[in-house]
């Protein structure tokens, strides 16, 4: 059983790295995309509407959030 279990953890080290490999190669060997076809798909490209709804939250959302982490911790 604990050779099976170390088999299957070294073939998904082994294909993360793969995945690793294949995104950056992908990423190298492509070209730069347009600036106006990637604004807003990133934090860095974020226009100035999207960075102000980010900023719209409250002290009631916070409170909210702790209580729902409380409850999911209580839960598991």
């Amino acid at each position: 059983m604990y050779l099976q279990q170390l088999i299957f953890f070294i073939w998904l080290f082994l294909c993360f790295i793969f995945s690793l490999i294949l995104c950056s190669v992908i990423s190298l060997l492509s070209e730069v995309p347009d600036y106006n076809k990637i604004i807003g798909l990133t934090f860095g490209t974020l226009t100035e509407n999207k960075n102000l709804a980010e900023q719209t939250y409250g002290n009631i959302d916070i409170i909210l959030s702790a209580i729902l982490i409380v409850v999911v911790i209580i839960i598991s």
